[in-house]
């Protein structure tokens, strides 16, 4: 089977990593959208004994789950917020892009979830996120254009069926995170939201019910070289689920100066 996986560039080089699989007999392909994520096929458990793996140097996770914080495009020395950050594959990555050079606070609104990420950055020789245990919703109170760079991956249906009125409150909740992220954004600040659902009420219809919230707020179009076209679907990034990906959707929302 084929799997993917994302190089620590803090710790290693891809090539290194290349090298390293191919001296256990494991064949690897490089992903021509972005330079630290391999596809690899094996086995996730023979990945996952390897003493490299146990120490940070690469870690598991799906293409689809690497493209938010690709469209992010965080910087050094940026100060960056992931709203909903629990597991923390995507806050690790944010760091990682940065060199360990920008701020991170990573929010989750579960204590014990919120632990995976403090393991998992230590694992990766991560210093620059700091976490906290708060309902996301709040941010825009506490924070009001704080962050250069906000992502807001919420929580999700995952495409399984609903009672309507459950759908309903997930959604509800969806709009709250992204307008309290939207709010800790600073003037010209970048906003990523993504879900791992191929709903319209939980996409596209999110963004529209903010771009009509918020007058500063305006889609920008998503471009990644080498990225699949058809991964593309007008200004968004909408991911059908396949051998290697899940559903994904990433919309990138920009903040302007509103003119009097």
């Amino acid at each position: 089977m084929k799997i993917s996986v994302r190089v620590n560039k803090i710790k290693a080089t891809t090539q290194g990593i290349v090298n390293l699989l191919a001296s256990k007999s494991i064949s690897t392909e490089r992903v021509k959208w972005f330079e630290y994520a391999l596809i690899v096929e094996c086995e996730s458990r023979l990945l996952t004994c390897l003493e490299e793996y146990k120490q940070g140097i690469f870690y598991i996770q799906e293409l689809s789950s690497m493209v938010p914080a690709i469209v992010l495009n965080p910087q050094p020395e940026e100060n960056i917020l992931d709203l909903c950050s629990a597991p923390g594959s995507k806050t690790i990555q944010i760091a990682e892009m940065c060199n360990d050079k920008s701020p991170i606070i990573a929010n989750d609104i579960s204590k014990d979830r919120i632990h995976k990420v403090v393991n998992t950055a230590r694992l990766h020789g991560i210093s620059s996120i700091e976490t906290m245990v708060r309902d996301g919703e709040s941010f825009g109170r506490t924070h009001p254009e704080f962050f250069d760079k906000v992502l807001v991956d919420v929580p999700c249906s995952m495409g399984q069926v609903y009672a309507t009125k459950n759908l309903n409150r997930l959604i509800y909740r969806q709009r709250a995170l992204i307008r309290s992220g939207f709010r800790a954004l600073k003037i010209d600040g970048t906003l990523v939201y993504s879900t791992c659902s191929p709903l319209p009420n939980e996409n596209e219809k999110v963004i529209d019910w903010l771009i009509k919230k918020e007058a500063s707020a305006h889609i920008k179009r998503i471009s990644i070289p080498d990225f699949p076209q058809e991964w593309i679907d007008n200004k968004y990034v909408k991911i059908t689920k396949s051998e290697l990906v899940s559903d994904f959707f990433v919309a990138k929302i920009k903040k302007t100066k509103n003119e009097a």
